[in-house]
């Protein structure tokens, strides 16, 4: 979450904030968590890119909070949320395996506190040379939607980076409305090679 150059940070503002929401050090609860990911929702509910900065950081500190909980507690997640992370995980290195993809999108019920979910639900964003035809194997089966609901468990959802209408962030903003047309969050997932790459 990077602060545009223009945009000076408020210490005494991010205070308020931060005084305000009043989050633990440490989340332990259901009920902290809970609260702090309705918190997040409050926030994203604006859209991510029209938050101050103040609000990006208070947001950042929540994210963190959450993502440290669910570090501590995924060793006692249910049974059902484990055999999701295996398919995200296996539907995730098949869409590597193509050496096309260029984002990995998860969101729905995963990427909550629901102990139970169903399935997980990805979007796939592929380089424009991608070309299912020269896809084989199991990897195949992921670019058929149907198919790997079936096969795999999953909900994937793909397109080319050409295909995306207003570009790359609004494919990824569009992910994040749900049917009632409030916001959800999702979460991408960068590989370390992307990172060293910058990409």
């Amino acid at each position: 979450m990077t602060e545009t150059i223009n945009q000076k940070f408020d210490l005494r503002k991010y205070s308020r904030l931060v005084s305000k929401v009043a989050p633990p050090l440490v989340i332990n609860t259901k009920e902290e968590l809970e609260r702090a990911d309705t918190e997040v929702g409050r926030l994203l509910k604006k859209g991510y890119n029209n938050l101050s900065v103040e609000k990006k950081r208070l947001l950042a500190l929540l994210s963190r909070l959450i993502e440290d909980y669910e570090d501590r507690t995924f060793l006692t997640a249910t049974l059902q949320r484990r055999i999701v992370a295996r398919r995200l995980e296996r539907v995730y290195n098949l869409a590597c395996s193509t050496n096309q993809l260029a984002r990995f999108v998860i969101f729905g019920s995963f990427v909550t506190a629901k102990h139970d979910p169903n399935d997980v639900d990805i979007f796939l964003l592929m380089e424009d040379a991608f070309d299912t035809n020269q896809v084989t194997g199991e990897a195949a089966i992921i670019f058929d939607h149907t198919a790997t609901q079936n096969i795999e468990g999953a909900s994937v959802f793909w397109i080319r980076r050409m295909a995306a209408i207003g570009g790359e962030e609004k494919a990824m903003e569009h992910w994040q409305i749900k049917r009632d047309k409030t916001k959800r969050g999702i979460v991408e997932v960068i590989s370390d090679d992307q990172e060293r790459s910058g990409t």
